[in-house]
């Protein structure tokens, strides 16, 4: 009966390691994706401007936005 009692008390430290590796894996996790979500967020917050400031420059220099994005030799589909 000792014998068993040692394996079930193995199991449940084994068990309560791995449960342990696993939450802090799944915590890692939930940080990089909260990571790369403001990471994707401060792109397009950046992009959005560029894109705003683009206009302005075309539309004070009387060009229209392909003609300045072939100007600056900007992909003028910037989402790719």
């Amino acid at each position: 009966m000792d014998k068993k009692k040692k394996q079930i008390q193995d199991l449940r430290l084994e068990y309560e390691v791995l449960s342990n590796e696993l939450q802090m894996n799944e915590k890692e996790a939930s940080q990089m994706l909260q990571q790369r979500i403001r990471l994707l967020h401060e792109y397009n917050d950046l992009k959005d401007t560029a894109t705003m400031l683009i206009g302005m420059y075309a539309q004070k220099t009387g060009k229209t936005l392909q003609e300045v994005y072939e100007q600056f030799n900007i992909n003028s589909n910037m989402d790719e």
